[in-house]
């Protein structure tokens, strides 16, 4: 699977904006933010993100961005983008940023869906429980192959199947009991596959694809989703869709699923070093009917011939495999309270001058 999907924060925006006729009004959501109305959608300055986690608040007119930072964190808003990003880490909203009264500000239920898990993990949402057994999806098969390079001798349902028995192992050997949705080369319909996960009371779920864009051979890197929260627009719809506002069982999970997400990214980036095509959200059917947190992860190209040599030999799958395993360990570490200690290690220095907001 793939998805294909800036500008100035001075005079040009100023005039869009007073174009769209943005009403702005007042009020308290039910987390605790001080939103304004902006063109039907609920947004939040990020000054209050900054004042509500402590962080400084600094701007480059030059990349018309927002950075807010601390020792630990920083976060970069760009006016008239859905990306962001997160210590290094690029990550997808589900509304664009935009530039109102001399600031930027985020939806609000992107401030709650993404920055809070972020910031905060566990704040102000039940406890999400230890994670014992955890479901591995295996993507496609039997006559489903998935995607495939045909050059390289390699198919998606194989690898992938590969793939969730290496991972298998790394778990159990780390003390969890594991569960396979599917055990052979057999087609298990999608809907059927939270419902084996959920079946066996699964704390975790994670699905393993490769993906494939035969259009664009030079495409590569890693994407990890979730499931999009109710009220925002996948991250490959440029328009919203009259099912955004569908509520379905895996929105119960919003908060850890950003958690159970970056923990994963950031350990597939920092051990793996691929392309970061980023943290996304799509309504993907196994994503929504599953009791438990859930990822689904996107870890190469197969259309590109390079990936798709790695991808084909069982030391990368490995490789795969330990960083996986790592994630969810660092995810078991996040909602004990211990944290994550990758996220200072995903930051790169900047040159870019950021004087104060």
């Amino acid at each position: 699977m793939a998805w294909l999907h800036r500008c100035s924060l001075g005079t040009a925006v100023a005039v869009v904006w007073a174009l769209v006729g943005a009403s702005t009004v007042m009020a308290q959501n039910s987390n605790s933010w001080p939103v304004v109305r902006l063109v039907g959608v609920e947004y939040v300055d990020v000054r209050a993100i900054a004042n509500r986690y402590n962080l400084s608040a600094s701007w480059s007119a030059q990349s018309a961005a927002v950075r807010l930072s601390d020792a630990r964190t920083r976060l970069i808003f760009k006016a008239n983008s859905r990306e962001f990003q997160t210590d290094g880490v690029r990550a997808f909203l589900g509304e664009p940023v935009v530039r109102h009264r001399n600031s930027l500000y985020v939806s609000r239920i992107d401030v709650v869906t993404w920055i809070m898990p972020l910031l905060q993990p566990g704040a102000g949402v039940p406890r999400s429980s230890r994670p014992e057994v955890i479901a591995i999806d295996a993507g496609h098969g039997g006559p489903d192959a998935g995607a495939a390079n045909r050059r390289v001798g390699v198919n998606e349902k194989t690898v992938v199947f590969d793939l969730a028995k290496r991972l298998k192992l790394k778990l159990e050997g780390r003390g969890y009991r594991v569960v396979l949705t599917r055990e052979r080369d057999i087609k298990i319909p999608l809907q059927r596959r939270p419902e084996l996960a959920n079946r066996a009371s699964a704390d975790l779920f994670v699905s393993l694809h490769f993906n494939s864009l035969p259009s664009a051979p030079a495409v590569r890197g890693i994407e990890t989703y979730t499931l999009t929260p109710q009220g925002l627009r996948s991250t490959a719809d440029a328009i919203r869709e009259p099912d955004d506002r569908v509520v379905v069982p895996g929105h119960r999970f919003n908060h850890w699923n950003t958690v159970l997400s970056a923990a994963i990214h950031r350990r597939l980036l920092a051990s793996l070093h691929p392309i970061d095509r980023g943290m996304r959200r799509a309504r993907f059917v196994v994503l929504e009917r599953i009791n438990c947190p859930a990822v689904l992860v996107e870890l190469g190209f197969l259309s590109n011939a390079a990936e798709a040599r790695k991808i084909a030999t069982p030391a990368y799958r490995t490789q795969l495999a330990q960083a996986l395993a790592d994630g969810i360990d660092d995810y078991r570490s996040s909602i004990s309270g211990r944290g994550n200690r990758l996220r200072a290690k995903l930051m790169t220095d900047e040159t870019t001058p950021w004087p104060t907001l």
